[in-house]
């Protein structure tokens, strides 16, 4: 059916009626730096500003079947439906489906890593970092296990040679090498590299040891939801191994599963970034989350349902600033700038 009207019906379904209740769920759709953004330069449609309406309708989508399924255990399955529903109204071809072999797979940095943010990396049993500039000349890089033989993390090797045609055949034929030849443009503040689980089969298992993990961990009597789903989310995301994009909403969803499955408010994360910050550090950022949502919730139910998004998240300081500034000419045109949103939200934050 039309998008639009796909909208209207999903909307209804999680009993959204009023901008103030969009605006509630749009919380744990983005982070604060463009939730703030889109809101205060009071765009007609806040909710398909950043991925349009498809995105949109896919969000509610996944989010509803997660929330009809409250009862049931942590699965690949699960996990499969939440994604398909991400992706079918753009990708279908990925929609559902985990990648087997990667021959790249990377972060691309905006900026240098911190000491802090270097040593929860370095911490990371799944994750490389590779500091800038990055180059592939003068001969390429390999990406190759960091345990030689075993799916996981990869590390980089720069050839010292031209590699030849045998070497490269080689590389092709191995589910664990990839290279990458001289003169692709990379980043130069460097990049985390994700791991390579070598067959789809292998990404499977490695779901249904994160499920195995999270079924044990929620059956012990002390299980402490807002260390239980941070944790269950970082692991999720750093295998980063579904195909297409939406990763991140894809591991939002499932930690917020996780939460509603414990009785406890979804997490509106004011910056999603779990892989920089400490196990610890992302227990608290998701629990003030929760917290600050519940809040935004009975407040909103205070008010009948219905106050303005501004008044909900008490933007009116930030609105003045934003006018201030010039308004909408100080928008960054690229959504994917997020170096640039977060520059602009700190400066619209900066009289607070």
């Amino acid at each position: 059916m039309p998008i639009e009207e796909q909208i209207r019906r999903l909307e209804q379904a999680h009993g959204i009626r009023t901008d103030a209740q969009r605006a509630l769920e749009l919380s744990l759709y983005m982070e604060d730096m463009f939730r703030d953004i889109v809101l205060v330069s009071r765009q007609a449609r806040p909710e398909t500003a950043r991925y349009g309406p498809e995105g949109w309708a896919s969000w509610l989508d996944a989010r509803l079947y997660a929330r009809q399924n409250l009862h049931r255990e942590m699965s690949v399955d699960l996990m499969a439906e939440i994604h398909r529903r991400l992706q079918i109204r753009h990708d279908p071809e990925s929609a559902g489906l985990m990648e087997g072999t990667r021959r790249w797979g990377w972060a691309i940095l905006g900026r240098p890593v911190s000491q802090s943010e270097l040593a929860v990396i370095e911490d990371n049993p799944l994750l490389t970092h590779v500091p800038g500039p990055f180059r592939t000349e003068p001969h390429g890089v390999v990406w190759y296990p960091k345990v030689d033989g075993q799916p996981g993390a990869r590390e980089v090797r720069w050839l010292d040679a031209p590699p030849t045609e045998e070497e490269l055949a080689a590389i092709r034929n191995d589910p664990l090498r990839g290279y990458v030849e001289p003169g692709v443009p990379l980043p130069n503040q460097g990049v985390i590299l994700y791991p390579n689980f070598g067959s789809v089969d292998n990404t499977r298992a490695f779901h249904e040891s994160l499920c195995d993990w999270y079924d044990v961990a929620t059956r012990q009597p002390d299980h402490n939801p807002y260390e239980v789903a941070p944790e269950f989310q970082r692991q999720f995301i750093s295998g980063h191994a579904w195909r297409g994009d939406g990763h991140g909403r894809h591991s939002r969803i499932l930690m917020n599963f996780a939460l509603e499955q414990a009785g406890c408010p979804p997490s509106a994360v004011a910056k999603f970034d779990g892989l920089s910050m400490s196990s610890t550090e992302w227990a608290d950022a998701v629990k003030a989350g929760s917290d600050r949502y519940r809040q935004w919730q009975d407040k909103l139910e205070r008010s009948g349902g219905d106050i303005d998004p501004m008044d909900l998240f008490d933007l009116g300081p930030t609105m003045q600033r934003y006018q201030q500034m010039g308004g909408q000419s100080f928008m960054p045109e690229d959504w994917h700038d997020k170096a640039g949103y977060e520059r602009l939200h700190t400066q619209l934050r900066s009289g607070q």
